[in-house]
């Protein structure tokens, strides 16, 4: 008795015990089942699941396999509270794994600044399906994928149950290319230390990533939704060239830093600045950041940018504020090179802050930008709180140095 209670004095396990409670306690207040929630329960009452997904494939999306789960698991609402928990808790525990399990509790802590809200935005069901389940699946794969890099033991079964996770994961567009940033830096490690043994399997899942990217660009229903949203939500978006589309994705990506969804950034923010100011060699970079980030909300209240109206992109106010908004973000990829004392590591926290940047501003290139709301800075919200982690556990291995 005397043990199991010194296990609960562990911070990384009190932590886990409350965040698990805090997860279950939310599935019994929250009320599934509205909005898009309804729509996909009622799916399979006058098809057959092969017919639903031919005719949404055709007219709607490539997202067939996140189609599957929709139709099945809005159709009970009990057994999604139970599965959703799981994939909570599934997400947190490969993120912890992926960080050797050290300190754990910043994980937790970090979770629990997600905007956790968001996710009713089309139903509580609907949006934790398509944006938490691929995100959670994903990232178990990638933990096993680290098992495989460090060559310890992963059974055939789990290693078949992480491929199928993978596929599943990346049927999702934002998930796709998060993840394939993160594989051409794992595959450029694997190549720089000679880590023959983990370079088929990384190449067997770009290969996956690249099939399914050819399976979306050619569905039909991608093409026939793009149109029909250009022309419910935005009109003027087909006129639009890249440029306007880069600007459209960034600039509303960092008004919703500073208006809607400002915790994860500020908890990055925090932390970001407190592990500069203790490389004062890079002091001068700490300075610009500054500058940068001063100029852009400086831009964003001194302008009235993005109402639907395309030529608000093509405004001098918006291009400056996409500069300013840009140059923060190089300032923080430079920085982020020279940060800690591994290369590696530096290398890493680069690639994953860039990758998730992209995954927000890609919706630039959407007709619905501004239409999908807050759900679609999902994983630009988590990977700004697994940076923020990763920074502070690498102050913890300075403060015991």
């Amino acid at each position: 008795m005397f043990k199991n209670r010194k296990i609960f004095k562990r911070p990384d396990i009190v932590a886990a015990f409350i965040f698990g409670l805090l997860i279950v306690l939310s599935h019994v207040l929250i009320h599934p089942g509205q909005r898009d929630d309804a729509w996909f329960a009622e799916v399979l009452n006058d098809k057959t699941l092969p017919e639903y997904l031919a005719y949404r494939y055709e007219v709607w999306t490539a997202r067939l396999l996140i189609e599957v789960t929709l139709a099945v698991f809005t159709r009970n609402l009990y057994v999604w509270r139970i599965v959703n928990v799981f994939a909570i808790l599934l997400l947190s525990y490969s993120i912890s794994k992926i960080n050797d399990f050290k300190h754990t509790e910043f994980v937790f802590v970090a979770l629990c600044f997600f905007p956790w809200t968001f996710m009713r935005e089309t139903g509580w069901a609907t949006t934790f399906i398509c944006y938490i389940w691929p995100f959670a699946c994903g990232v178990w794969s990638l933990s096993v994928l680290k098992e495989l890099y460090e060559q310890k033991k992963v059974s055939g079964f789990r290693m078949i149950l992480a491929f199928l996770a993978f596929i599943y994961a990346v049927n999702f567009e934002q998930v796709l290319v998060l993840f394939f940033c993160i594989l051409v830096y794992v595959l450029i490690r694997c190549i720089y230390e000679k880590a023959t043994h983990a370079i088929v399997p990384v190449v067997i899942l770009l290969a996956v990533e690249m099939g399914m990217l050819c399976f979306s660009l050619t569905c039909p229903g991608n093409a026939s939704r793009t149109m029909l949203e250009s022309a419910a939500h935005m009109p003027e978006f087909t006129g639009f060239n890249l440029i306007n589309k880069a600007v459209l994705g960034l600039n509303s990506t960092f008004i919703s830093f500073s208006h809607k969804d400002p915790v994860p950034f500020l908890f990055f923010a925090v932390v970001f600045v407190y592990a500069l100011k203790r490389k004062r060699k890079l002091s001068f970079i700490l300075n610009l950041a500054a500058a940068a980030y001063y100029t852009a909300i400086y831009a964003l209240t001194a302008m009235h940018l993005f109402k639907y109206s395309g030529d608000d992109l093509r405004l001098t106010g918006a291009y400056l504020f996409f500069i300013a908004n840009l140059c923060y973000v190089v300032i923080v990829l430079l920085t982020l090179m020279f940060l800690t004392d591994r290369v590696e590591e530096n290398l890493l926290l680069c690639t994953v802050f860039g990758a998730g940047m992209l995954t927000r501003v890609m919706m630039g290139f959407s007709p619905t930008c501004f239409m999908s709301g807050q759900r679609t800075y999902t994983y630009v919200d988590f990977v700004m709180l697994f940076v923020t982690v990763r920074l502070i556990l690498n102050l913890c291995e300075k403060n015991h140095e």
